[in-house]
């Protein structure tokens, strides 16, 4: 890696340390590289764009907040097949009614 995306990368970090939330501060290297794989894909796209500072605060900033509705989701997807097992389950009603059936 050269030294302008060692820079870049530092830069990344930062800016994740700077806008990160608390509940993902132990992810920061990961969203820090979600980060650099955002803006590596801008500049293939647009090679003479800028990188401000605030610019890549606003991409640490995206990249928390789209980690973040991820987590969501998938607790709101475990949530849900909870659900599902325990609509499955008979309730302990159930099954006395149906202990009480099969024994006749």
């Amino acid at each position: 890696m050269d030294r302008d995306m060692v820079k870049l990368s530092q830069r990344m970090l930062r800016a994740v340390q700077h806008v990160c939330p608390s509940p993902l501060r132990d992810e920061v290297d990961d969203l820090a590289q979600q980060g650099m794989i955002r803006l590596l894909r801008l500049l293939k796209r647009d090679p003479e764009r800028r990188l401000t500072n605030s610019y890549l605060r606003r991409v640490a900033w995206s990249v928390s907040i789209d980690e973040l509705r991820r987590r969501r989701l998938d607790r709101y997807s475990w949530l849900e097949e909870i659900g599902e097992q325990r609509a499955e389950t008979p309730t302990p009603a159930q099954h006395a009614v149906r202990t009480e059936a099969l024994a006749e």
